[in-house]
């Protein structure tokens, strides 16, 4: 199909047939029944005879409004790092031209690691996604992500819950150039003369009604003095070298702030000394791969799968290989005959790729483990 004569706004389906082009095909289906049969763009297979096929799907992103990227158990492959490849020319073509991309997670699949994907699609790394689930939560995930999309198609929103520039009270032009985003209040110089006349009657009047001698030990430069020089240090903004205290003092030294004078004339530093800081924890060096806790987790998942045997499906002994990769997740999980392709063969192998051991250093390593139905 053609990009153009879409008015609503097109949604590019990438994708690789030998990893999602079920569960994808099912969701072109909801997405055509909520936008209309024309709103998705999935498969590029009318690339004009001598046409440059780079420039012609950059042509066919470039007039989308949005990109779902399908990523299944086995998007991670070799292929990603051809630049012939076509899942990787298409998610460029969207990157460069910065439109809204989705990544959409297929049944417990997770976002690679950077070293899993080339240079070029490292930013993709960074854009939010959404799980799907193929099996009984399909309806409402789906609907989640339509619901989403119609901000994008129609509102030029990206699927976020940060509040939009029409939600947001409009900044003074002080906080735009501070970048503060706490609430500013303006008052009128009359209004704030007038609060503050009225503030100073009321407080003079309450302080000549009810002062007291003060005692030896404030004017010694007790507690309630150390107090009010604290106080005033952090109110006033008189600049350190109008101090003047009326008996001889040390020089200050030139990176010492002094507040004004207290009661006695003393002056004490407006903003203290930082105390020293401990010294900063490096993170640990990752271990090597953890073979023995692969090992124990393998079986317990081996003795899980039970539960997949179907009533007409194959049953016996099988055989399942993984690939962990360097954060400790699997990327990838291969059921062998007579269970491939199989829904019993789909089950064992998204029991297996939920296994986890801890993050490690070095390259990605592969198992096998036996199980039985």
């Amino acid at each position: 199909m053609s990009c153009a004569g879409v008015t609503q706004g097109l949604i590019f389906i990438n994708y690789r047939r030998g990893d999602t082009a079920s569960a994808t095909g099912r969701i072109d289906d909801h997405l055509r029944e909520a936008f209309g049969a024309d709103s998705v763009y999935r498969d590029i297979d009318n690339i004009p005879l001598g046409a440059d096929f780079v420039s012609h799907i950059e042509s066919a992103v470039a007039r989308c409004k949005v990109v779902l990227v399908m990523i299944g158990p086995d998007w991670v492959s070799p292929r990603l790092f051809d630049e012939n490849d076509f899942v990787r020319i298409e998610i460029e073509a969207a990157l460069k031209l910065n439109l809204p991309i989705v990544p959409l997670l297929l049944d417990d699949a997770t976002l690679p690691t950077a070293d899993q994907v080339p240079p070029s699609l490292l930013p993709l790394l960074r854009r939010n996604g959404r799980p799907i689930d193929s099996g009984s939560d399909f309806s409402v995930h789906v609907e989640r992500l339509i619901d989403g999309l119609r901000t994008i198609l129609h509102e030029g929103r990206v699927m976020t819950d940060a509040p939009t520039t029409a939600d947001t009270p409009r900044a003074s032009p002080a906080r735009a150039a501070t970048g503060s985003t706490h609430p500013t209040f303006v008052v009128s110089a009359p209004a704030l003369a007038a609060i503050l006349l009225g503030g100073l009657a009321v407080g003079g009047a309450v302080w000549f009604g009810t002062r007291t001698p003060p005692s030896a030990d404030v004017l010694d430069g007790g507690a309630p003095a150390a107090a009010a020089s604290s106080a005033l240090g952090a109110e006033s903004s008189t600049p350190a070298a109008s101090v003047v205290a009326p008996e001889a003092k040390p020089p200050a030294s030139a990176d010492s702030t002094l507040a004004p004078p207290t009661a006695t004339g003393s002056t004490v530093p407006a903003h203290p000394a930082p105390a020293p800081t401990a010294t900063e924890k490096r993170p640990a060096p990752l271990q090597p791969f953890n073979s023995s806790a692969a090992a124990e987790r393998l079986s317990r998942a081996a003795s899980e799968v039970s539960r997949c045997a179907t009533a007409k499906g194959p049953s016996g002994p099988g055989r399942v290989t993984v690939k962990f990769a360097t954060s400790g997740q699997i990327t990838s999980a291969t059921v062998s005959a007579p269970y491939q392709g199989t829904s019993a063969g789909d089950c064992v192998a998204k029991t297996f790729r939920k296994v986890s051991v801890p993050a490690f250093d070095g390259n990605t390593v592969t198992l096998s483990k036996s199980f039985t139905l």
